[in-house]
């Protein structure tokens, strides 16, 4: 009698047979083990009957070949993701099918349950490293190729036998190889799953009560903590609290840098960001950016300052602990023609960050981040620069906050957004949705016809159609960037009156957004219609228009996240 295996999850598969053949339904077999990353580190054995007949390697991404029995690497397989930030695990769970119709195997399960009388294949796995998401590195130094490193579990299994051996200068070693294959964001992840943390947090404990040098492991957590599951899972080991406590004491730069570059990386929530506030992080920031002259350090400090600034009611606590006067100053002293672009991107994202009222945005004018925000957009030629000194001056304005446009007007700031779209190469298209961000907050800002006045006159109108089409030619331009470049031109047609929606209609604007609605996704493509009807519409289609784009920006902050670069591990002791 055949016997009829299944290992689907959700139910046992019906299989129409001929009626010369009896048949046998039986309870399904369901797989509820961990990922096959955990039982290599852990040497576990599968379920009772079963065994696997070759390891299966970190590249889970599987297809049958139904010629030689084999399992081979696939791109086309379902995968699945983490929750947050939808990057896909290494591993999947392919429903399978076994009976007499189906005489051959393509899963691990199905291979500790064969059929009778069917020789159970081989796996043949070939390794390599799945491709993750393509993310532009902004990171200008050398990297390094994960390929030439051994992979995530043999490292770990390693670091377990140095442990166990109290073999400190091989357990040290293995620190530094974790941190250089963690630098690739596809391994970093491998190694999380694998289990990577608690091994470090183990570490980074035994060498703080024995006084060895823990530089090498904490940059390991920093760089391990990419989402908020693996910067919860730190958190909740009191690793963050001692290590918060350690670097009060600390007196070398190095040091400093990396432990502000580390807690930084682990602010992936509003809770964590409120704790963190609680504990003193702050205060430690604020005492290290002013008392230490090392650009790292300074660097490090004024960015994780700015990430903790994800609500208001956040940014309203950093400001009572001085955080205002201390960003301020930070950044008049780095917007300098020879600092370093990095030093001056981190110095305007943690002042825009903090601009998330016009009280807050009020405090950081008079403290002096005016003037050095709009020089570097007029005098800068690095398109990072251009890009945050953009999102800063708009991050600075609110509807009816008229005192702060005029003050941005007066210090030259029209001017300097006039000439970013021809400033900037063909490929960065990135700053042209920082200038469009600033463009809308200059039509909200006042109401009245001195702002629109001064947008004309320093050829504002004509940058923005030049940015809509410059960012139409560019097939890779992000779609956010199309969105934010739309909704301007809603905001500066609505306020700018009659004048200004026929200077765009005569320029081509409508032909350039109607262009750009048949190249990008849906939402963004609901921008530019809702553009063309503020500029061709009747005055109530132009209202329900201007309704749509105010209820779809984003008033409340305005300020992403900055990809800080990770310091130099090799400059570390």
């Amino acid at each position: 009698m055949a016997r009829v295996a299944t290992t689907t999850a959700i139910q046992p598969l019906q299989l129409s047979r001929s009626d010369n053949v009896h048949r046998t339904n039986e309870p399904a077999k369901v797989d509820i083990s961990p990922p096959p990353s955990y039982d290599l580190v852990a040497k576990a054995s599968r379920p009772e009957n079963g065994t696997f007949l070759a390891s299966i390697s970190e590249n889970f991404d599987t297809k049958f070949d139904g010629g030689n029995g084999s399992v081979m690497p696939s791109n086309d397989r379902a995968r699945r993701h983490l929750p947050e930030k939808a990057f896909p695990y290494d591993y999947y769970a392919p429903a399978t099918h076994e009976g007499s119709d189906f005489p051959q195997v393509s899963s691990p399960t199905s291979q500790a349950f064969p059929a009778s009388g069917s020789p159970a294949p081989y796996i043949s796995v070939q390794l390599g490293s799945p491709q993750g998401p393509g993310v532009k590195s902004r990171d200008r130094r050398p990297g390094v190729d994960p390929t030439t490193l051994p992979t995530a579990l043999c490292i770990l299994q390693s670091l377990t036998v140095a442990n166990k051996r109290n073999d400190r200068v091989e357990t040290r070693r293995l620190v530094q190889e974790m941190v250089r294959l963690g630098e690739d964001d596809v391994q970093a992840r491998k190694m999380v799953e694998a289990g990577a943390i608690p091994h470090l947090i183990t570490q980074f404990q035994n060498l703080l009560s024995s006084g060895d040098e823990i530089h090498h492991v904490i940059m390991a957590i920093g760089i391990l903590s990419h989402d908020i599951l693996s910067a919860k899972s730190i958190i909740h080991s009191g690793m963050a609290t001692q290590l918060m406590e350690l670097s009060k004491g600390a007196r070398a730069d190095q040091v400093r840098a990396c432990s502000a570059w580390c807690l930084g990386r682990m602010v992936q929530s509003d809770s964590i960001a409120a704790k963190f506030i609680e504990d003193g992080f702050p205060d430690l920031l604020i005492n290290w950016l002013t008392m230490s002259h090392n650009k790292d350090a300074r660097r490090y400090c004024a960015w994780a300052l700015g990430t903790l600034a994800r609500t208001d009611a956040l940014a309203g606590k950093l400001v009572q602990k001085g955080a205002i006067p201390t960003l301020t100053s930070h950044l008049a002293e780095t917007a300098i023609p020879e600092a370093d672009p990095e030093d001056i991107c981190v110095a305007l994202f943690g002042v825009a960050r903090l601009a998330r009222t016009v009280k807050f945005s009020k405090a950081l004018a008079a403290a002096g981040s005016v003037e050095p925000m709009v020089r570097t957009l007029q005098q800068s030629l690095d398109p990072d620069v251009l890009n945050w000194s953009a999102r800063a001056i708009g991050c600075h304005m609110r509807p009816n906050s008229s005192d702060m446009a005029e003050i941005l007007l007066w210090e030259g700031a029209a001017q300097g957004l006039a000439k970013l779209p021809r400033s900037i190469p063909p490929e960065e298209t990135e700053a042209l949705g920082s200038f469009a961000f600033a463009v809308a907050r200059f039509s909200c800002a006042e109401w009245g016809p001195g702002t629109r006045k001064a947008l004309v006159g320093a050829g504002v109108v004509d940058a923005l159609l030049s940015a809509l089409r410059a960012a139409s030619a560019i097939p890779n331009t992000d779609p956010q960037v199309h969105a934010e470049l739309a909704f301007a031109v809603c905001f500066l047609g609505d306020v700018g009156g009659a004048v200004i929606r026929k200077e765009i209609r005569d320029a081509g604007g409508v032909e350039i957004l109607k262009q750009v609605a048949r190249q990008v996704p849906f939402d963004v493509k609901k921008a530019c219609e809702t553009a063309i009807t503020v500029l061709t519409g009747n005055v109530f289609a132009r209202s329900r228009a201007s309704a749509k784009t105010a209820l779809a920006h984003d008033w409340s902050g305005g300020c992403p996240e900055y990809p800080i670069i990770h310091p130099d591990f090799e400059s570390c002791p």
